[in-house]
């Protein structure tokens, strides 16, 4: 679901519970995960109206899917999940469910 139209919802407080909340809604059929993503949306303010135009935006879709399959072919992204951390120039990558990923992750974050 496209939530770069959400950027006027208090402090992107709707992307928030989205994520933190994805491990249900993907699960749930197409019809069950747009009425729990549209209820998240409407506790944050925005109407039934504007979800529906951003869900229906095909542009917006069509960009978000451009701007995946272009970092896809910048990062070699070639399974999930894969996680890239920038720092300047500097790029990482860990992908898969290695468990050695956790303890690099660390590392990589105390730099």
């Amino acid at each position: 679901f496209p939530t770069r139209r959400s950027s006027d919802l208090q402090g992107n407080k709707f992307e928030d519970t989205l994520y933190a909340n994805q491990s249900k809604w993907m699960r749930q059929s197409a019809a069950d995960a747009r009425k729990t993503i549209a209820a998240y949306a409407a506790r944050q303010g925005m109407t039934s109206e504007q979800f529906n135009l951003c869900i229906a935006d095909l542009e917006l879709q069509k960009a978000i899917m451009e701007q995946q399959a272009n970092l896809s072919r910048l990062y070699d992204i070639r399974s999930f999940p894969t996680l890239v951390m920038r720092n300047g120039t500097e790029v990482r990558k860990w992908s898969g469910a290695d468990k050695k990923i956790f303890k690099e992750l660390k590392e990589a974050f105390q730099k």
